[in-house]
């Protein structure tokens, strides 16, 4: 987290101009009305799980149509073939379909 986002929190913060300030979902959820899938890793050093639980739970409080996939094993990139065809793409591809309107396409959920 101190590499990308130079330096830590409590010392840049969510001063306006620094990447915490403008990574935050908190400034931009407003703008979002289309469906959101939210995908975070647990390995993941570049952003914490709570940045992820923040939106989906923003979204959802905005009553935008969200879901949440968490993968506890996997860093940045979901890797593991169980992971990444099982899961991903098959979960992905159904969100994808569904709400592009491709026919015969069922719920994602």
């Amino acid at each position: 987290m101190n590499h990308n986002f130079r330096g830590p929190f409590n010392e840049t913060g969510l001063v306006e101009g620094s990447l915490y300030y403008d990574w935050n979902p908190v400034l931009y959820v407003d703008n979002r009305a289309r469906p959101h899938f939210v995908v975070h890793s647990d390995n993941d050093y570049r952003l914490p799980i709570s940045k992820d639980i923040l939106l989906f739970n923003l979204l959802q409080a905005k009553g935008v149509t969200s879901k949440f996939l968490n993968f506890p094993d996997e860093t940045h990139f979901v890797s593991n073939q169980e992971n990444s065809l099982g899961v991903w793409y098959m979960k992905i591809f159904k969100w994808i379909n569904f709400y592009s309107g491709i026919s015969n396409a069922s719920s994602p959920y």
